[in-house]
């Protein structure tokens, strides 16, 4: 089958379908004299399913040849009989030597290629081979290159592409032999190819194979030229099972000048039926000067991924054709020294986790031309301690700088985003800067933070920050992981404070709340292992820290907000809120839980260093994953008679990763109605009476 002018949308019209008595296959007979009608639907009838331009069609080539599943499994090889270049036609068998009956099937079923291999069970799933090998063709893909199927009820073949397709234009120098294209995910391209059939449904393909690095290669039978210019450039065609290249592709070109490699990094999808178009690109052996790199791991990763003309050299010429580094350097801790970064000038953006974990990179220096860093793209770099923010840099998303060692930070007047956590768990930051000319974000009076300028809310601060009269707001995480702060008093005109904003506060060991804050958010002391003293100032409506508790509570509704290594919770108390204990590694490994709590929050307990835990006769609710995660836990005893109960239990299990031992102890009299309960019926099994 050949692509004179192809057209991708083949036959969606199916004809009814009717049923095969197994009586018609008891005693098979021969019929040399069938032959079967196949055609492709056209552009201008009605049904027909979408295509890359109008101008696209599909046609046969002589001799080319079929496998027909005539309504059993038995595969019968037929061949067309028309000549190159028509559209429709009749196919006859090839004959065989001996005729073998399959097992009934409901349609007649027709797959494209012809192989020996392909095989249709009873439940008309279909395997077939997917070569690695494509024979290139101009101006279009290589003969038995595009499989297609067709379903149907009698000797009407109307076929659908299985597949879809990727094509690349290359200009230049030499004359090309082959094309080789590879996934930078490993993802399958050729191998057994499996489908099932749906009359009234399009097919879908998937390649099954244990084959890596899995390739597709595209020979030419003969060198073939490329063009001279963009305009002329030569096409090559690749045919693709449908799929996402999840980190882009990798094509390298083997041509009597050289050998050549392009790649993508961005995410492609192949859809059945339509056709993927690349830029054309130049091909040429580069005489640009070699950039000599400080790091030998990070010259290796470049030279792997970017080594266009595959000379062995990485020169400023293939810098600068780099648009999307990916995420070829996370989690390498090989990398050490990255400056010549600077030289990847067509980089408009730092993609999401691009140095994610990197924790020895000491040094990068970004391009100018970079105006976006995406979400953890430098995180958990713990070494990297400075970065130049370009100066046409707009954007740096969620967490790009969390949990590094930077320290000091500097906003140029361009950057007006700022995404959650973008600088927080950045422990030995001393000086914060915003440039005066930034409309969006300022550090006015020298106070070495960020602040937002309209709303006057502090976003990020650092142990030397000194909060401006004006801030009365502490975002979340605002100080979450600063080291260096050790007693520290809210400053007496603030009056919100954040949920985390002293998370993870290594160094901080007292705290004061005043009278004016109004407002205070979740797991604000989340693991803040030497906080021992906590105390709210008595004025204060909203918030108390009574009989000395060294904690945090809601005088309203007497709900417990925040504790640290000290607190001993009030009598008083009857709720302990979401995330209140969480991640704490300081709690006794016997935790009993007072007598008035009547309901404890959402990850309340998650993550703790808890091996038993008594929960009051008087609790009544609790929120999602109460108590879960606690690795060391394998006691929970509850003494409520009635199953408290467990919000969203029905999708989410309440306990879930405890100790390898987890038991649940309950009284006597009320153990089935646990082990019936929503969310506690999941742990039936582990459920026993109290002693």
């Amino acid at each position: 089958m050949k692509y004179n002018v192809l057209f991708l949308g083949i036959a969606t019209a199916m004809l009814a379908s009717c049923t095969i008595q197994e009586d018609d296959f008891q005693t098979p007979v021969r019929d040399d004299d069938v032959k079967f009608y196949a055609t492709f639907e056209q552009p201008a009838e009605t049904g027909t399913k979408v295509f890359a331009t109008p101008e696209l069609y599909l046609r046969w080539d002589a001799d080319d040849r079929v496998s027909i599943f005539n309504k059993n499994t038995y595969n019968q090889q037929y061949r067309f009989l028309g000549e190159s270049g028509a559209n429709a036609g009749e196919f006859a068998k090839v004959e065989s030597a001996e005729f073998v009956t399959g097992n009934a099937i409901e349609h007649v079923v027709s797959v494209y290629p012809y192989s020996p291999e392909t095989v249709i069970t009873e439940e008309e799933l279909v395997t077939m081979p997917f070569p690695r090998e494509q024979i290139f063709r101009r101006g279009s893909f290589g003969p038995g290159a595009c499989p297609m199927v067709s379903v149907s009820d009698d000797n009407v073949l109307q076929f659908k592409n299985l597949c879809g397709f990727l094509t690349f234009s290359f200009y230049g120098e030499g004359m090309v032999n082959s094309v080789t294209l590879q996934g930078n995910n490993d993802e399958k391209l050729w191998g057994t190819g499996i489908f099932s059939l749906y009359p009234d449904r399009d097919p879908y393909l998937w390649v099954a194979s244990d084959v890596i690095p899995s390739d597709l290669v595209l020979t030419c039978q003969s060198p073939v030229s490329m063009g001279t210019s963009e305009e002329t450039a030569r096409e090559f065609w690749f045919v693709v099972p449908p799929m996402t290249f999840k980190q882009g592709f990798t094509v390298t070109v083997n041509t009597s000048a050289g050998t050549f490699k392009r790649s993508t990094s961005k995410s492609v999808t192949i859809e059945r039926n339509r056709i993927s178009r690349m830029a054309p690109a130049k091909l040429e052996i580069s005489t640009a000067p070699e950039i000599v790199f400080e790091d030998p791991a990070v010259k290796a990763v470049c030279l792997d991924k970017w080594d266009f003309d595959c000379d062995g050299k990485f020169t400023y010429e293939e810098a600068a054709q780099v648009t999307d580094l990916g995420a070829f350097f996370s989690r390498n801790n090989d990398i050490v020294k990255f400056n010549e970064l600077e030289y990847f000038t067509g980089l408009t953006e730092i993609a999401e986790q691009a140095f994610l974990y990197c924790e020895n990179l000491t040094s990068v220096k970004l391009p100018e031309t970079v105006t976006v860093i995406h979400t953890s793209a430098f995180g958990g770099c713990k070494s990297l301690t400075s970065i130049n923010l370009p100066r046409f840099l707009t954007t740096v998303e969620s967490s790009a700088f969390g949990h590094t060692n930077l320290a000091s930070i500097e906003i140029p007047a361009s950057l007006t985003e700022i995404g959650q956590n973008a600088f927080n768990y950045i422990p030995h930051v001393t000086s914060i800067v915003v440039d005066e000319a930034n409309p969006v974000f300022d550090s006015r009076d020298g106070c070495n933070a960020i602040i937002d300028t309209e709303t006057n809310e502090l976003i990020q601060g650092c142990a030397n920050t000194v909060v401006p009269r004006t801030v009365a707001v502490f975002r979340d995480y605002a100080f979450a992981g600063i080291a260096g702060m050790t007693t520290y008093e809210i400053p007496s005109w603030v009056t919100t404070i954040g949920g985390y904003v002293f998370g993870e506060c290594p160094d901080l060991t007292s705290m004061t709340i005043p009278a004016g804050v109004e407002s205070i958010g979740l797991g604000l002391f989340r693991v803040c292992d030497k906080l021992t003293s906590i105390v709210v100032d008595p004025a204060n409506p909203v918030y108390d820290s009574r009989e000395g508790c060294n904690a945090i509570i809601v005088t309203e509704t007497n709900t417990l907000r925040a504790v640290c290594r000290t607190t001993v919770i009030p009598d008083s108390v009857t709720a302990i809120d979401q995330a209140t204990y969480g991640d704490n590694k300081f709690l006794p490994t016997d935790f009993v839980v007072p007598d008035n709590v009547t309901f404890i929050g959402q990850v309340a307990f998650t993550g703790t260093n808890i091996e038993s835990m008594t929960l009051p006769a008087g609790l009544k609710q609790m929120g999602i994953l109460p108590i879960s995660f606690n690795t060391s836990l394998n006691t929970l005893v509850c003494y409520a008679p009635e199953p408290p109960e467990c919000l969203y239990a029905q999708w989410i299990w309440p306990f879930q990763g405890n100790g390898p031992d987890f038991k649940i102890y309950v009284p006597a009299e009320s153990v089935e109605d646990y082990k019936a309960a929503v969310g506690w019926d999941h742990y039936a099994d582990v459920i026993f009476p109290i002693q």
